[in-house]
């Protein structure tokens, strides 16, 4: 390989990096790209197949320097301070990779996804490593997967509004929530083990009916035409919602959604103006239906730890009941582009709602930074679509209670949040084996 093809490579490669970080993976085309590396197209097909080889080895590349600072610290004596300090530093260094790696990843083929989990299954081992060793009588407890979802969602956020270049003014709010979740360790008993606390909780309710399971009869419909326009919308979502499962949002065409839903074309057109305006509406039908049902339970008499679970059950299991609209809503946003990624961030925000309560429950809630809601919602959120990811969308209700906990610890505390958690449960919180046990 001559030094000149390396660095043509090296140019395309950042390249791809800027624009996708500028204009969204949808945004970064060919043209693009070559007149940002100051190269032909000719020039660019001679090192990659097409955009998407030449976006996936951009991803890998933004990925190495992303993760840079945390393999370092895989052999350093480094505290949760420390931790954040070094993911927010990595992003102020690299805004442009870091949002190729955290937002625009998701975006690409199935190929730049499996670059994007890889990189947070590193992240993730690397934090429970850390989460393993107590700092003297205290330990962090709570999961490796929901601080990382708590952390790198304040992140994507302000990468997605540009709000770069001073991440490090987060720092303390950060530590501040991650402290939240600190107990005293016990030398008799290990960490939860949130693996098993997984399967902690069968799910014990009635399971919440389908939404989209409406159809209208065959042949001319003596409904009024409000109603079918909403019977319409119901099937429309469907097939979007189903099309995404199977065949992926850029795949899909307005022509797809038709069939697929059993109307015509122009009953498609009297409502949407296009496949993204039809995916933007299914994607705000999910989110008010599982709002509503947990607004439902939860506005109700009671303690608000108790009330937190109450309304955790029911959105659970809707999100269980519609697993096509939950890969739309937390797999396929993002290959969508900007609308539905704001709006992904955006619902983030509405969950925050439940909280409100939680910062008068004792003096030291009322002390925590207000960033501490967001935190918490990114950290729901990372669980709910990891289970998604995973293939256990079905079973999303067994996630209720370290949903719960992660919401209630840092106000109430997290001994007394586990102490509610298996009470709730009717069972012991499983833990690992204690150190040297």
């Amino acid at each position: 390989m001559s030094d000149g093809w390396a660095g043509q490579r090296e140019r395309i490669l950042e390249a791809m990096i800027e624009v996708a970080a500028r204009y969204g993976y949808g945004g970064a085309t060919v043209a693009r790209v070559i007149k940002r590396a100051g190269v032909s197209r000719a020039t660019f097909y001679e090192d990659f197949e097409d955009r998407g080889d030449c976006f996936l080895a951009a991803v890998r590349v933004a990925t190495s320097r992303v993760a840079e600072g945390l393999r370092r610290a895989k052999s350093e004596d480094v505290s949760p301070r420390q931790l954040i300090a070094n993911a927010l530093a990595a992003v102020d260094r690299e805004p442009a990779a870091a949002r190729v790696v955290l937002i625009e990843s998701l975006a690409g083929p199935a190929a730049t996804r499996a670059e994007h989990e890889r990189l947070l299954s590193e992240v993730q081992r690397v934090i429970e490593d850390r989460l393993r060793e107590e700092v003297g009588p205290l330990r962090l407890e709570i999961s490796a997967r929901a601080l990382l979802g708590g952390i790198g969602g304040i992140l994507a956020t302000r990468l997605h509004r540009g709000e770069t270049g001073r991440m490090v003014d987060l720092l303390d709010d950060m530590e501040a929530w991650v402290l939240s979740y600190t107990t005293t360790a016990r030398r008799d008993r290990g960490h939860v083990d949130w693996v098993a606390l997984v399967g902690l909780v069968e799910p014990r309710t009635t399971p919440q009916p389908n939404p989209l399971d409406v159809r209208l009869p065959r042949g001319r419909s003596a409904l009024p035409p409000a109603m079918v326009a909403a019977e319409h919308r119901q099937r429309i979502f469907a097939a979007v919602a189903r099309l995404a499962r199977e065949r992926g949002y850029a795949a899909m065409t307005v022509a797809d959604i038709v069939a697929t839903a059993g109307i015509g074309r122009d009953a498609f057109y009297e409502l949407f103006r296009g496949k993204q305006d039809a995916f933007l509406a299914a994607q705000s039908f999910a989110l008010e239906n599982s709002l509503a049902l947990a607004a439902s339970r939860y506005f109700s008499d009671g303690a608000w730890p108790d009330r937190v679970w109450s309304a955790a059950l029911p959105m659970l299991g809707y999100i269980a009941a519609v697993p096509d609209l939950t890969i739309l809503n937390f797999v396929e946003s993002y290959a969508v582009g900007a609308p539905a990624i704001r709006r992904s961030f955006e619902s983030r925000m509405a969950y925050t709602l439940f909280l409100e309560e939680g910062y008068r429950q004792r003096p030291e809630a009322g002390a925590l930074p207000r960033l501490c809601s967001e935190a918490i919602a990114g950290a729901l959120l990372e669980l709910m679509r990891w289970q998604t990811v995973e293939g256990r969308t079905e079973r999303m209700q067994e996630l209720v209670p370290q949903v719960v906990y992660v919401a209630i610890a840092p106000f109430i505390g997290p001994a007394a949040a586990l102490r509610r958690v298996s009470e709730k449960a009717g069972r012991p919180i499983p833990r690992l084996a204690a150190a040297g046990g």
